[in-house]
């Protein structure tokens, strides 16, 4: 079955007004359905990448396509309610006095009426496990809390597209597991999801899709079979081969498990094993 893409951008440069050369060229298209992992070092130009594809910042060259429709310029609007951003620092999205009123916020925004307002508001805080923070201010919050109101936000207004911005950043094992269940959730109901991360071992058991990028252009791209085999071009965008994937090599090698399909985790590792 062929691939569908459901964002394409196309030969985009975007140069800061500092004189920072944020990409260059940058040519990515995103599967649609699909969980879809940005890889790189710091300035390789993923945050930005993020806001073309979300349609707060316009490409000074280059076009943006949703669906096959050319939303470069003035049309780029209607980003806004196809894709939303989850920002790495949930302080700069939050602003509202509590839970519920910032996740109504969207919805409100987008003209829905007060019964289908509550209607998504409540349903985004189930799916995030929010509801009983629904009253709470948001400056209270934790770290945690935070990010998963910060995801309730873009849930309430059903946008097909999700841009996770460094997600799982300042968090610990325990509440990344539990944000990281919450968008599993998110992709079995049928969400093309798209996050961007500097933890290699994460990405690996996680995505469907990979671009690997360095200095403003894509270095790399594929399924994890094509893009977690090169690993000089992993280590030229500084990165590690995931561990799980180095174990399996490292047994294969000695002869202690057959040439089976790479692990993604360490469940299926161990069931080798």
């Amino acid at each position: 079955m062929e691939q569908q893409w459901i964002l394409h951008l196309k030969d985009i440069t975007y140069t800061y007004p500092d004189g920072t050369l944020a990409l260059d060229k940058l040519h990515v298209k995103i599967p649609k359905g699909k969980k879809t992992v940005f890889l790189g070092p710091n300035g390789s130009g993923k945050s930005t990448t993020f806001l073309h594809m979300n349609g707060l910042l316009k490409p000074q060259k280059g076009e943006i396509y949703y669906e096959g429709q050319n939303l470069s310029h003035k049309a780029r609007k209607n980003l806004w309610k196809k894709v939303g951003i989850v920002f790495q620092d949930a302080d700069t999205q939050l602003f509202s006095t509590n839970v519920y009123q910032e996740i109504s916020f969207g919805p409100k925004n987008l003209g829905f009426s007060n019964e289908e307002t509550k209607k998504r508001v409540e349903e985004a805080m189930k799916a995030t496990n929010v509801f009983n923070l629904q009253h709470k201010p948001v400056h209270f919050l934790s770290g945690g809390e935070k990010k998963r109101v910060s995801i309730a936000d873009i849930l309430a207004m059903d946008t097909e597209v999700v841009l996770l911005d460094e997600p799982t950043m300042s968090l610990d094992p325990k509440h990344t597991a539990e944000l990281m269940e919450i968008l599993e959730k998110l992709h079995q109901k049928g969400k093309t999801l798209v996050l961007s991360t500097h933890d290699v071992n994460l990405a690996y058991s996680w995505g469907d899709y990979f671009y690997i990028m360095k200095k403003e252009r894509v270095l790399l791209e594929g399924t994890h079979e094509d893009v977690f085999s090169q690993r000089e071009l992993l280590e030229e965008a500084n990165l590690e081969v995931p561990l799980i994937l180095e174990i399996y090599q490292h047994l294969l090698e000695r002869g202690k498990v057959k040439a089976l399909h790479p692990p993604r985790n360490k469940e299926e590792l161990l069931k080798y094993l």
